[in-house]
């Protein structure tokens, strides 16, 4: 059975359905760590000396203050998930960021070029890890005012 989604979990059990069937499992939860769970509202705030070799056990999602250049941008010990970075530039603006080759982005668009060149303007970039590799999309130039 191929898992397709989760129906819900209760005790220690969880109820699964693949593409033909429904099972439901024992779940031993003693020794799992939920600490990466996202609740609304929950945003980590970074700069750019803590973007080197990111630690994302922490939570899903990250503001980013650019108050330099970030030579290289990179992720590890990234569990399977969706990660959203908010990129915001400070009051100088042009700040880049040069992402790692763990990142891929679409072939026709390439790396976003992080670097909105209005002071206090925003990129978001997105990336959904399978464990290893982290595939990115982006949106550009939100105005914060």
């Amino acid at each position: 059975m191929s898992l397709r989604e989760i129906l819900y979990g209760s005790g220690t059990s969880l109820r699964l359905r693949g593409n033909d069937h429904e099972a439901v499992i024992g779940v031993d939860l003693e020794g799992i760590n939920f600490s990466k769970a996202v609740t609304q509202g929950s945003i980590i705030e970074l700069y750019p000396e803590d973007c080197n070799e990111l630690d994302l056990r922490e939570g899903n999602i990250y503001k980013v203050h650019l108050t330099s250049n970030i030579a290289d941008f990179s992720m590890v010990t990234g569990d399977v998930g969706t990660y959203i970075f908010m990129f915001m530039q400070d009051s100088t603006g042009s700040r880049a960021v040069t992402f790692d080759s763990n990142c891929y982005f679409p072939s026709s668009v390439g790396a976003p070029d992080i670097g909105s060149s209005g002071a206090n303007d925003i990129d978001i970039v997105s990336f959904l890890c399978d464990g290893s590799k982290y595939y990115g999309n982006f949106m550009q130039d939100f105005i914060n005012t």
